[in-house]
């Protein structure tokens, strides 16, 4: 401000106020803003290493188990098991192990049915080689009409297998596509009942009908050839014993008869597919 007299200027009032206050407010800032960075970039680098280890790792384990199941030879089991998790990724983990699981038994089922095919062919084609051998060698019309005739038996026979073999190689198929409407078991099995050859068929029925979910022509053909075996192999005189009963969500069928039963040391196989008895001894009572 300056300092007038008589029109001419004396001097000058200067007036000033130090900046350190606003420096130092400045200086406050910019710690306060690098301590809010470093916050920042801590939580930040925290939020990181719990997602890699909670969502990241797991998944980057089941990423390596499902590329090891294309080379992995044996049991496929036990791949993703690892992931022991309550979480979404958990039943991701636990789907996909079952997933595998099943898988190997498909292809189990697969290495057994191709053997069992195999020795199924083997029987008839032996015979026929030995017949086709045979009857080159024969001397007379008898003889050679006898081996073409035994030609002619296995040659059917392998139709039949060939024919059993695709309708088997069809019904994975049919039953994951086709729907499943409710089968009245009880009635099913009451027209089944009807003349089934010189043992007596008693059905034992609830009094209320018995519904399953299923294919009612697969229903007929299982209990058609389990009653057939049933009641021609049962003495004559005896009952076969047939009745449906209900557990839970379950149906369970029940066949008893009195012929020839399976010997015990034979049972873990006679679920498999081609399995049979070749010797005619009895066994006793089986159901």
């Amino acid at each position: 401000m300056l300092i007038r007299a008589g029109g001419q200027v004396h001097g000058a009032v200067v007036v000033s106020q130090s900046t350190f206050r606003i420096l130092q407010a400045l200086y406050d800032v910019r710690l306060r803003l690098f301590e809010i960075v470093l916050l920042s970039l801590g939580v930040a680098s925290v939020l990181t290493w719990v997602a890699s280890s909670t969502i990241v790792n797991p998944l980057l384990r089941l990423q390596e188990g499902a590329a090891g199941l294309t080379a992995r030879r044996g049991v496929l089991g036990g791949v993703f098991n690892q992931v022991k998790r309550k979480d979404e990724i958990g039943d991701l983990a636990r789907s996909l192990e079952q997933l595998a699981a099943r898988l190997d038994d498909h292809i189990k089922l697969l290495e057994s049915f191709a053997g069992d095919v195999a020795h199924e062919f083997r029987n008839p084609l032996t015979a026929i080689r030995t017949a086709a051998e045979t009857v080159a060698d024969a001397e007379s019309a008898d003889e050679r009409r006898r081996f073409l005739t035994m030609l002619l038996k296995d040659v059917d026979r392998l139709e039949k297998l060939v024919s059993g073999v695709r309708e088997l190689a069809s019904i994975d198929t049919q039953l994951s596509t086709a729907e499943r409407p409710l089968v009245n078991l009880s009635e099913l099995l009451t027209t089944l009942a009807t003349g089934r050859g010189q043992a007596a068929l008693r059905l034992q029925l609830p009094t209320t009908p018995t519904f399953v979910l299923g294919s009612a022509d697969r229903l007929w053909q299982v209990f058609e050839n389990l009653l057939d075996n049933a009641v021609g192999l049962s003495p004559t005189g005896s009952d076969v014993e047939v009745g449906p009963a209900v557990h839970s969500s379950e149906c369970v069928v029940t066949v008893a008869d009195r012929g020839p039963g399976i010997p015990e040391h034979t049972c873990p196989g006679s679920s498999r597919g081609f399995s049979r008895r070749r010797s005619a001894r009895a066994h006793g009572p089986r159901s």
